[in-house]
């Protein structure tokens, strides 16, 4: 059986199962070079078929996770909700019309663009699969988890009229929807009008806004910002009106004229605060009532490190799971999941990596290195060494790796990562200037397995979420000594941890290596690409890069490469 999942929502994508097993996964954007691109992913389309040598003729079933439209056991308690918001404040009443005209004309939009495009390609209307949005992200944090059963929690802007949604999830039994929330009260929604407010960009920065928080107080100003949206009855309560918005560009003069009076950072942490303290609430909520105990969670909000983090220490809670791509680019994956399950097969459970974009033979390296040979020089790795590249990077060399099947979603797992060492608190400041990156969080550390229970407090092996960089951990006084670099100003740290078996062997071997000289097995790994630009996808990016002085050098495949002028 072949089923291709294919989606246009926010960072569209593709991916391919066969059988039990998903073969290839990539986002648009790593093709097109346009960071969360949403458009027809005919590339990552042509790229999954390519890679399983198949044609259109040879896919059974199409799958998109959007799209599937409000359901009409959904639509009672939206129509609830929106009349006591009017009541509330009669001014939420063009804020209603205006989100639900621009959500319907959106989604109709993408929908025809999907069917259209798929269509040209050869696909038949009757295989094509439209399902609900919040259904697919709770697919993806469930399925590929290693739990048999567990309470699943999606949080996303918006999708099919809904903004979170709780399900109990059980191998045997699939997925039984518990409480959804409309996306006219959007936690996202909420926290990308804060990151717009501070002057970043929404759908893109919200992870400036989480690290930022850690420097601020919130209790300047965390009763205005609650005045926004708030945990009430067991429900997410947000204002619409004069004190909430569920659009990123909305105008809110009252609260942003009080939200003034703070410092950003005061802002961000009362931001940050008021997030944990909705999800903590509805999480408990539920697992008091079904006493699940391990969680599973999806949707854009769960890019927030920080939240997870404080999931996982909840006392409720043994262990956490989250889908590595758990944004809108995990939507094609979760479309043919549903499929999968609908056609009574199971997927091969769990997810034990996500290198399943392009690799690149040496051959295709070699014509992009003699179309370079005026600026780059370079040798095989097999005379240059891997205890000479570890040598390097204790000496402050700054190393971009470029190996193997390129990661899908947006962490740099070791394939396209930029490494270099952890050990002094001004790299960050080095690498800020160099890679043209204004950071607050520090840049995240990769750990061998083996040491991490000396780094992170509370870590398990049994974290496979670790193993993925989506969730922060308290660190160790070691890890504050040896590796300050990877500190943040709360003594947090988002890890990736390494074993021979999770990663690709030059990754591995490399961090080894280091560890084995300088006796610490911690770098820092940060993602191998251009200031606002997609992770690195193929050779032609990697030496773009180089030659624009972001690493020193390249190990790419069997090479290392330098530039024939500069400090390298």
């Amino acid at each position: 059986m072949k089923i291709l999942g294919v989606c246009n929502a926010y960072v569209s994508g593709a991916t391919l199962f066969i059988d039990n097993n998903v073969v290839a996964s990539v986002n648009e954007e790593r093709f097109s070079r346009i960071k969360n691109h949403r458009t027809f992913p005919i590339q990552s389309i042509n790229y999954c078929l390519r890679y399983a040598g198949l044609t259109v003729s040879d896919i059974d079933y199409i799958a998109c996770g959007a799209w599937g439209g409000i359901s009409q056991e959904f639509l009672p308690y939206v129509v609830e909700e929106l009349i006591d918001a009017v009541l509330n404040d009669p001014t939420a009443k063009e804020i209603i019309n205006d989100r639900t005209r621009v959500a319907i004309e959106k989604d109709h939009q993408f929908k025809n663009e999907l069917m259209e495009n798929l269509l040209k390609l050869g696909f038949q209307p009757e295989q094509i699969n439209l399902y609900d949005h919040h259904l697919s992200h709770a697919y993806t944090a469930f399925y590929p988890s290693p739990f048999e059963e567990a309470l699943v929690f999606t949080v996303d802007r918006r999708g099919d009229f809904k903004s979170a949604t709780i399900s109990k999830a059980n191998r045997k039994s699939g997925i039984k929807l518990l409480d959804s929330t409309s996306m006219y009260t959007s936690l996202g929604a909420f926290y990308g009008f804060i990151t717009r407010y501070l002057g970043f960009t929404p759908d893109k920065h919200e992870g400036k806004v989480t690290g930022l928080a850690a420097f601020g107080e919130y209790s300047s100003c965390i009763d205005i910002v609650k005045r926004m949206i708030s945990y009430r009855d067991g429900r997410i309560i947000a204002n619409i009106g004069k004190n909430y918005t569920p659009f990123l560009n909305g105008k809110l003069p009252e609260i942003e004229a009080l939200l003034a009076k703070s410092s950003r950072e005061d802002i961000a942490a009362a931001a940050q605060k008021v997030t944990e303290e909705i999800v903590l609430s509805f999480l408990k909520k539920h697992l008091q009532s079904t006493n699940l105990r391990n969680v599973c969670l999806a949707g854009g909000v769960f890019g927030n490190v920080k939240l997870n983090q404080r999931i996982l220490e909840l006392k409720e809670v043994d262990n956490v799971y989250i889908f590595p791509q758990m944004g809108d680019g995990g939507n094609a994956f979760g479309g043919g999941l549903i499929k999968l399950y609908e056609l009574g097969l199971t997927f091969n459970y769990p997810l034990r990596d996500v290198f399943l974009g392009p690799s690149f033979e040496n051959e295709a390296i070699t014509v992009e290195l003699d179309r370079h040979k005026d600026d780059l020089t370079w040798d095989e790795i097999e005379n240059y060494s891997v205890e000479k590249i570890a040598e390097d990077i204790s000496n402050g060399k700054v190393v971009g790796i470029f190996t193997g099947r390129m990661e899908f979603g947006p962490r740099a797992l070791g394939s396209r990562s930029i490494i270099t060492r952890a050990t002094d608190k001004d790299i960050n400041t080095i690498l800020n200037k160099r890679l043209h990156r204004t950071e607050f969080m520090p840049f995240a550390p990769v750990t061998l397995e083996e040491y991490a229970h000396t780094y992170y407090k509370g870590w398990n092996s049994n974290h496979l979420c670790s193993y993925f960089m989506t969730v922060c951990y308290e660190c160790t006084e070691k890890a504050i000594s040896e590796s300050p670099a990877i500190v943040h100003v709360d003594n947090t740290a988002r890890p990736q941890i390494i074993n021979s078996g999770n990663c690709n062997s030059l990754y591995y071997n490399i961090v080894k290596a280091y560890n084995d000289l300088t006796g610490i097995p911690t770098l820092i790994n940060t993602s191998f690409n251009n200031h606002e630009e997609p992770i690195a996808c193929s050779p032609a990016d990697a030496m773009e890069s180089l030659l624009k002085d972001n690493v020193d050098y390249i190990v790419i495949e069997k090479f290392v490469v330098k530039r024939k002028y500069g400090n390298s």
